[in-house]
């Protein structure tokens, strides 16, 4: 899954990002905290503004035209209103992206724009305070870049890093990402 070179997803495996400097930050402050959850370092990521973009990227990813990518994150049930949105992106505006509800459990939606197709994506409450939250599409390009960041529930699934009503934070682990040139295998 993860770095193989310079940024090449291995095939038909699945591994965690390790690092949070492999990835950009753009209007999120992001710190490292002192738990841990399914042995991952657990960060909080907060909007520093509402008024501009907010999100964490994962730099291009090379892969094989036509793969199927699978990124899953862990996130923290908060007690205030709060979403994750999350994309697989490539050449803009080639993109799939999901919002979940993480006060309500739910999926919000997803969208896909060029390149991209049969997505699908699902939120599981693994226990009473961690959602496994999860995006998969056959990406017909050879790269892709991961992001996602905290958002407003009322954005537009296409928009969710936009500006927001909120200073939204959350408590993730780093994405796992999985590559596969069989739609199927990739599963929870």
């Amino acid at each position: 899954t993860l770095v193989r070179g310079v940024g090449e997803l291995q095939r038909d495996s699945l591994k965690s990002v390790k690092k949070i400097n492999t990835f950009d930050k753009v209007g999120i402050k992001v710190q490292e905290t002192d738990s841990t959850f399914k042995d991952q370092k657990v960060y909080e990521i907060k909007r520093t503004s509402m008024n501009s973009s907010a999100y964490v990227s994962l730099k291009n990813q090379k892969i094989n035209k036509g793969d199927t990518i699978q990124v899953s994150i862990y996130v923290k049930k908060e007690k205030i209103k709060s979403a994750l949105g999350l994309r697989i992106s490539g050449v803009y505006p080639n993109r799939v992206d999901a919002i979940f509800d993480l006060n309500k459990g739910v999926l919000k939606g997803t969208k896909s724009k060029g390149y991209f197709e049969n997505e699908s994506a699902s939120i599981h409450l693994i226990n009473k305070d961690w959602y496994e939250c999860k995006i998969k599409v056959k990406a017909n390009i050879d790269q892709v870049k991961v992001i996602f960041g905290p958002t407003d529930i009322d954005l537009g699934i296409g928009s969710w890093e936009s500006k927001s009503n909120t200073l939204s934070s959350l408590q993730v682990t780093l994405p796992n990402i999985a590559a596969s040139e069989n739609f199927n295998a990739l599963q929870r």
